[in-house]
Formats: C-alpha cells, structure tokens, sequence
C-alpha cells in the first residue's frame, strides 16, 4: 500500500499511518532476514537447502565485479515478498476480467491454452493488460534538470525536483507507436506494453511475473466452464479483494 499507493499528492488522511506501518513491516523484515540468510547458507553448506529464490539467489557465486552483494540479496527477495503479490493478483484479475468480457479474445485465448502454445497465450494476456493495466502511470521525481521531446514542438525542460508522471496506459495507446491501438490484438510485439516498466527502470519482477501471471490466467481458462460470477470488488482499496469465479 505505502510502496505503490501512498502518493504525496492524494492527500490520504490516512498517508502518516499507512507509511509508519510500512516502516514497522520493514523493521521486521530486516531483522527476519539477519535470521534467515546465515541459517540458509549453512543449509546450503549442509546440502539440505530448500529449492527456492532464496537459495537460488545465494547459491549463484557471483564475482565481485558484478556487485551483488548481501545488499542485492535482501533487496531482490525482499523486493519480490512485496511487489510480487498483490501486484500478481491484481494483474491475473485485470486480464481475466479483461478476457471474459471478449467473447472473440476468450475463445483464442481458450484455444491457445488447450493447444499449449504459451508464445500466442501469453499474446492475449499482455494485451488484455494493455486495456487494463494495474497502474496507468508511474510517480518519479526528476533527478536533474532535462529537456524532453527535444527540437519538436512539444519540447519542454523539466527541473530538478519536479513531479513527473509517466502515463504507461496513455503511451501503450499512442497511435504514433502503436497501430491500431483500439484494437485487441494478442500478436503485438511484447516491446508494446509497459507493464514492467522499460530499459534500466524495468521491474525487478520482470522475469517472475512474466512467467507467473499468464500461467495462472492459464490455468483459470483451461477450466471449459470458468465464468464470472461477480464484478471485481476492490472493498474500497487500491487491490482487487474478491473475484468470484464459477469453474463447473
């Protein structure tokens, strides 16, 4: 909540709580962390380590040069306990929701799934998330000061410190880039889409969520008989909170 939805401009009266809390939740992670990771890499000595990120992240020795210390282990599993679960559910919510209210996307996506062409599925995903993407714009602040759109007659200078807002949706349906943007097409390049954000800004979760969120919308849709028995209901918050699925 604090992470993606605490914003200085909304003027939450509830901003001061949301951000302690957050702090408190860190407090607790750090100290969780001091625990976990000597008692993994003695696991993983002992050869009796679990197979997940953890141990996979302190397993891959890699050499000094490439700077990824202890700091980048905690940051990368640390980062994907909290950007990784709501995020993923909001987005495998969006794009079923998306689908099931496509009745032509619906059955490709259907078709593809039975046929386990994960190349065309994962098609219809990304563009359902397109019209439907669990953030339209991303909150930064300009570390110096810039030009952008430079020599063109939307050229404006950006100081240091301003508010920005990049609009991911905006640009995704931008039809200098994107041909036909009101139109639903699953074979878009994947270069199209924004939803991990791009070049060195990408999502640390890119490679994660990239594989996770079209497997669960998969396996939704791999069901004949799946259908929507509600609306989404966010109860008030920035999450989806319920989706009521029928499967039989």
């Amino acid at each position: 909540m604090d992470q993606f939805n605490n914003l200085p401009y909304d003027d939450r009266p509830d901003a001061e709580a949301i951000h302690q809390a957050a702090e408190d939740s860190r407090v607790k992670l750090r100290t969780l962390f001091a625990q976990l990771i000597p008692a993994r890499i003695a696991e993983i000595k002992a050869g009796t380590a679990p197979d997940d990120s953890l141990t996979r992240i302190l397993s891959l020795n890699l050499p000094a040069a490439d700077h990824f210390g202890m700091d980048r282990v905690v940051i990368n599993v640390g980062g994907l306990l909290i950007g990784a679960i709501e995020t993923t559910a909001e987005a495998v919510v969006n794009a079923l929701a998306e689908l099931f209210a496509r009745p032509e996307a619906l059955a490709g996506a259907r078709a593809a799934a039975e046929a386990g062409d994960d190349a065309v599925f994962d098609g219809y995903v990304w563009e359902a998330l397109r019209f439907s993407p669990i953030v339209a714009f991303m909150f930064r602040e300009a570390a110096s000061t810039i030009t952008i759109a430079q020599g063109t007659d939307r050229e404006k200078v950006i100081g240091k410190g301003t508010v920005v807002l990049p609009l991911s949706l905006s640009a995704m349906f931008d039809p200098d880039f994107v041909p036909d943007p009101e139109a639903f097409r699953p074979d878009r390049p994947f270069h199209t889409y924004l939803h991990f954000g791009y070049g060195h800004h990408e999502c640390l979760g890119r490679y994660v969520g990239g594989v996770m969120i079209p497997e669960i919308v998969k396996r939704v849709l791999r069901r004949p008989a799946a259908r929507p028995l509600a609306p989404v209901d966010m109860a008030g918050t920035p999450f989806p909170q319920s989706y009521r699925i029928g499967l039989g």
